[in-house]
């Protein structure tokens, strides 16, 4: 488990040492008990899942649902989707699946975490079937979602916002989200020493930028999970799965 700490004196005092624990691209991995140990270690005051829960859609999702019952066991548990998730063929029936379990799924909208009659807010934008090629051709269907999802935003809170392509970024930094938590590319899938991540999702881009760990554009701070998936056609090399523990901080 990798562990961060993010400083911002928009965090009210009640939420200083507040942990999140970001479960991404977990693809219906069989090692549900390995997973939830380590939540259980971590005592997150919540936890947040960045996408690609599952793998196509309902077709692979046995392992995912029985994991989803029991991280919202340990903590509120907040979702939105990944491209896997957005392929399923009854979405709304695919949703229920795991809100049914206590998971809260954000589709462009916030909701108001509080502690001790202080507050901060957690956003989620809904993901796309469209490759990443699809969308950087048009950036408009992020842009739409961002506007629709922060247009309520208020700039002095401390705003996080949950998004699964951490290659989208660029875009997302332009809003006022002061905390992003994203996954989608997999660490790279190889990583290499001094280098970082080899591959992205787009088979024309090698060594994206935003593969794993802490970047900071404009006023938004994103962290990047490698993600837990064991996919035997993207063998990971230096690359171990993780989950990611964010502790916020004044």
């Amino acid at each position: 488990m990798n562990k961060y700490t993010i400083y911002s004196q928009k965090i009210p005092p009640a939420f200083n040492g507040y942990k999140f624990l970001i479960v991404s691209d977990y693809h219906n991995a069989p090692y549900v008990e390995k997973v939830v140990k380590k939540a259980k270690s971590a005592k997150p005051d919540v936890i947040v899942i960045t996408g690609d829960f599952t793998t196509r859609g309902e077709r692979h999702m046995d392992n995912s649902l029985i994991l989803a019952k029991q991280l919202c066991e340990i903590a509120p548990t907040y979702a939105v989707t990944g491209n896997h998730e957005e392929y399923a063929k009854d979405f709304a029936a695919f949703i229920k699946k795991f809100e049914d379990l206590g998971v809260k799924y954000l589709n462009n909208e916030k909701v108001e975490l509080k502690k001790e009659g202080a507050s901060i807010f957690l956003y989620g934008i809904r993901d796309s079937s469209h490759t990443d090629l699809q969308l950087q051709n048009d950036p408009y269907r992020l842009l739409d979602k961002l506007e629709k999802t922060g247009k309520e935003l208020d700039p002095s809170r401390f705003n996080v916002l949950l998004a699964h392509r951490a290659n989208q970024f660029e875009e997302i930094s332009k809003f006022d989200f002061d905390l992003v938590f994203s996954g989608h590319l997999h660490g790279g899938v190889v990583r290499l020493p001094f280098v970082g991540g080899v591959f992205s999702n787009t088979a024309e881009e090698l060594f994206p930028k935003y593969t794993a760990g802490i970047y900071t554009l404009n006023q938004s701070k994103m962290v990047v999970s490698r993600g837990l998936d064991k996919q035997f056609n993207k063998l990971r090399i230096f690359n171990g799965p993780e989950l990611v523990l964010v502790t916020i901080k004044r």
